[in-house]
């Protein structure tokens, strides 16, 4: 009976354990899609698993939805990423933006991992951080407000007060990115994340990754 149990046991198909690497299949499905985004998106997803996230229920925060179909190259399509990440270690991911439709189209996008809301950002991260209580964000990524490369500071002020509404729900191994930095043809860098760079590097926090995108760790 003992033997017919372990043949049994041994011969039946398990499924892949939730904390094997999102990596691989990075590599595989999406980094070919990202152009200028491809090594930030990989440096973000490796820290994130680094800290265990990978084994804990991930819980993924993102400011401005998946707003145009396949646009891999363009926008990056972070919200389909982060659902395949939730959906790959059994974790969720949070949206929001303030355009209906774009709550409409990742629902169509993506896998019930991905929750999408209407409305104004900062209101929603604060709302949430008091939801959460005292669960942690492990993935906090700041793209809601559109970049004017002739006046960045609008937008980079929004992701900054974005920043400030969640802050009590970042902790210890939080990755918090913001997209959309270029760097001008006389070497200027702007973008979304100016005041946000300003404010780490006056706590003595340094980038991890330092491209298109910034990102850091707490």
């Amino acid at each position: 009976m003992l033997l017919e149990v372990l043949r049994d046991l041994l011969g039946r198909k398990r499924p892949a354990p939730a904390s094997l690497s999102f990596l691989p299949m990075y590599d595989r499905d999406y980094a070919p899609l990202l152009a200028q985004r491809a090594e930030g998106f990989r440096a973000i997803f490796e820290r994130v698993e680094r800290h265990g996230a990978r084994n804990n229920d991930p819980l993924l925060v993102e400011t401005g939805t998946v707003r145009t179909r396949d646009n891999w190259a363009g926008d990056g399509q972070s919200t389909r990423l982060f659902d395949a990440y939730a959906s790959h270690h059994h974790g969720r991911c949070l949206t929001v933006d303030i355009d209906p439709a774009a709550a409409l189209l990742a629902r169509e996008l993506c896998s019930r991992r991905t929750e999408a809301t209407t409305g104004d950002s900062v209101r929603f991260l604060s709302e949430l951080s008091v939801r959460l209580g005292e669960r942690r964000i492990d993935l906090l990524y700041l793209d809601s407000f559109d970049l004017d490369p002739t006046d960045a500071r609008p937008s980079a002020f929004h992701h900054m007060k974005e920043l400030t509404a969640v802050w009590r729900s970042l902790g210890p191994g939080t990755v918090v990115a913001v997209d959309d930095n270029p760097v001008l043809p006389d070497g200027t860098r702007i973008g979304k994340a100016m005041y946000v760079a300003q404010f780490f590097d006056d706590l003595g926090i340094a980038p991890f990754y330092d491209g298109y995108q910034l990102a850091w760790e707490l």
